[in-house]
């Protein structure tokens, strides 16, 4: 199965040591000889804030990133919606067929990603992949205990009237696979890798086009 990790939930605060909450404490003059309320833990302080509180906060953030976006003259790749600068230089791209199946899964994703071609594009992006799936960690037996399963993209977008390069990059990603004893979840694994490999490098390549397409070097001067 493909293998993912996480890092590991943080730990309940331990209990101190020696006295406990719960021991009477000595009769002063004037105090009330009644051991204090238990101390909330940091936990269930953390679960009382769960309430109304977290959207409160999580938009308090959002508008604070957009004012600081603002405030030094950035702006998301985006911006302006489907009917933005860069969603229509996006729409202008036909992408060419990619061979194999890591190529049909990369260029529906880049699809996805880039919208509906328009009826007459100026660009045309090309794509050649690097499929590969590495063994390693053997067993006593002499079997392979682990996989790993990497996918690199070379990729262009090229001018169709004249063929000149205006984009030239790269993109890539990989995943750890356990090798178990069934075959056939050995092979739904890889193909689940593939799967999430090639959204990833759609993804990272279509990011870069419309960084490109934002910056104004998507076009032929």
């Amino acid at each position: 199965m493909v293998h993912l990790s996480s890092p590991s939930p943080p730990g309940a605060a331990g209990e101190r040591g020696g006295s406990g909450w719960g021991q009477a404490l000595p009769m002063r003059r004037g105090v009330s000889s009644q051991a204090p309320p238990p101390r909330p833990s940091p936990l269930s302080v953390r679960f009382a804030h769960r309430g109304g509180g977290r959207p409160f906060v999580r938009g308090s953030l959002a508008l604070a990133a957009l004012l600081a976006l603002a405030a030094c003259g950035l702006q998301p790749v985006y911006s302006g919606g489907g009917s933005g600068p860069v969603a229509q230089a996006l729409t202008d791209i036909t992408i060419a067929p990619i061979p194999d199946r890591a190529g049909v899964l990369v260029r529906a994703a880049l699809r996805d990603r880039l919208g509906d071609t328009q009826a007459t594009p100026r660009l045309r992006l090309e794509v050649e992949l690097d499929d590969r799936i590495t063994g390693f960690g053997v067993r006593g037996d002499n079997s392979i205990a682990r996989e790993r399963r990497t996918l690199r993209a070379r990729y262009r977008v090229v001018a169709i009237a004249s063929g000149a390069v205006l984009l030239d990059a790269t993109a890539g990603s990989d995943a750890g696979i356990d090798r178990v004893g069934s075959d056939y979840a050995v092979v739904a694994a890889e193909t689940t890798a593939l799967d999430n490999l090639a959204v990833e490098v759609a993804t990272q390549i279509a990011a870069r086009i419309a960084a490109a397409a934002r910056g104004g070097t998507l076009y032929p001067k």
